[in-house]
């Protein structure tokens, strides 16, 4: 099953001596555990759905998926994007509730419009096979473009070949070429042929 990720330095605050996050940094799961709990109840989303993330992971305690989706719920329905989208993916997969795939996506879209990356890259794709959402690729070229921006490599390959095939955008090789470079830099290599051959192409256009 896949692990789910606390998110443990998105506000520094909640590092304190005595915090979820300081017991879980040092090791100490069922600490934190217990922590996370007492802060997850006075209301604070990210220990909310740090607590149901250490549920779901069965981090020092038994598994629980139904328990731990239900904290990561209220975190989401407090606008927590990493919670909403967790909760779409576990919708999605009937994990600890009823398997709901346009919930699912619903969730999926409130995560997106908060930028988050992984969201995004779940919308694009399914704009653009057709699953589960209309075939629409000028939806998918704006999610991903929108995850492009946010540095994720796949999103910038993806973005490079509907400028250079024309899906979803006007074709254009230049635009193609910056966003396959971007993904390149990052260390994609079928993105670092992609750029020499966009390169060769463009000079014999000029």
């Amino acid at each position: 099953m896949r692990r789910f990720f606390l998110l443990l330095f998105c506000l520094p605050y909640l590092s304190w001596a005595g915090s979820g996050n300081d017991a879980f940094n040092h090791g100490q799961s069922r600490l934190a555990l217990q922590r996370y709990l007492q802060e997850a109840k006075a209301g604070n989303p990210t220990s909310q759905y740090n607590y149901g993330a250490m549920l779901v992971n069965g981090d020092g305690t038994r598994a629980n998926p139904k328990t731990g989706g239900q904290w990561i719920r209220k975190a989401a329905e407090q606008g927590f994007a990493e919670a909403q989208y967790r909760l779409g993916w576990m919708l999605e997969r009937g994990l600890g509730m009823k398997k709901d795939l346009p919930q699912a996506i619903d969730w999926y879209r409130k995560a997106a419009e908060q930028n988050q990356v992984d969201a995004q890259m779940e919308l694009a794709n399914r704009y653009f096979s057709g699953a589960a959402l209309p075939r629409d690729d000028v939806q998918a070229a704006h999610w991903y473009r929108e995850a492009a921006r946010r540095g994720d490599i796949a999103a910038q390959y993806v973005l490079g070949s509907l400028y250079e095939k024309g899906y979803g955008v006007e074709a254009d090789l230049q635009e193609a070429l910056n966003w396959y470079q971007e993904a390149a830099n990052q260390g994609d290599i079928a993105a670092v042929s992609k750029v020499r051959e966009l390169s060769e192409r463009l000079k014999l256009t000029r």
